[in-house]
């Protein structure tokens, strides 16, 4: 049960992001006035964003029952799953547009090797 908070974390901030993506995309420029006129007159063109926010939000309320049970050593690197996820959706959902490149893949590799090399089982040793 204690991976389940970490996973669910990692899950929602992973989400988040995709959809301040979604919804970042779609609104005016942050310092134009036609952002908060925007706002004010269509707030559903800011709903993912404010959903985003709330997804960022039980992310961290799971990452603290997450930490309650697993190590910081253990649990702080499946955090970076999150890329991994957000750049695999990124090109896959609509009004994303992220974008495939060999080298990011290579990365999103990288992480992935690394991660097993922390979870890799190790083996005990006989004289203790």
């Amino acid at each position: 049960m204690k991976g389940v908070w970490l996973l669910l974390s990692v899950a929602l901030t992973s989400a988040a992001q995709l959809l301040f993506r979604h919804g970042m995309v779609s609104l005016p420029d942050l310092a134009s006035i036609d952002f908060l006129t925007t706002l004010w007159a269509d707030p559903l063109r800011a709903a993912p964003v404010f959903a985003g926010i709330l997804a960022y939000g039980l992310s961290m309320l799971f990452w603290c029952l997450a930490l309650r049970t697993i190590a910081l050593s253990k649990a702080y690197p499946v955090l970076s799953l999150s890329y991994a996820i957000v750049w695999v959706l990124g090109m896959l959902l609509p009004g994303i547009a992220e974008v495939f490149h060999w080298g990011k893949l290579l990365g999103v590799t990288l992480i992935l090797g690394g991660l097993a090399l922390i979870y890799w089982p190790t083996p005990r040793d006989p004289s203790t």
